[in-house]
């Protein structure tokens, strides 16, 4: 999966695109991008980045789901590296990241299945 960076309505957003690959792992891609589609759809949460909508390039079939743009590092930045000390955030960054994973977390296993 590529994200990048793209404007859409004067405004940044990110955009997902799945790499191609050929064949049954295409397919297979494809479908698992389409289900993720279909449950971001109706996830509203401070915490988790809120998803616009998907687009298909209607030349090559390609298809995209675009994010609301956020700003600053990411996530990872808070986990590699972690025992090394000048990879540290310091225990308030990772305390307020976890507190906020666990309520998105939370939330997620609120919603009912559709």
């Amino acid at each position: 999966v590529c994200v990048a960076a793209g404007r859409l309505r004067g405004g940044v957003v990110a955009i997902k695109v799945p790499r191609s690959s050929g064949g049954r792992r295409h397919v297979a891609m494809i479908a698992s991008f389409c289900n993720e589609i279909r449950l971001l759809r109706r996830i509203r949460h401070s915490q988790i980045v809120a998803f616009h909508g998907a687009a298909i390039d209607p030349s090559t079939g390609d298809l995209a789901m675009i994010f609301e743009y956020v700003a600053g590092e990411d996530m990872s930045s808070y986990v590699p590296g972690a025992h090394r000390a000048e990879h540290r955030k310091g225990t308030a960054s990772l305390t307020m990241l976890l507190a906020d994973v666990a309520s998105a977390l939370m939330y997620l296993h609120s919603l009912e299945p559709s």
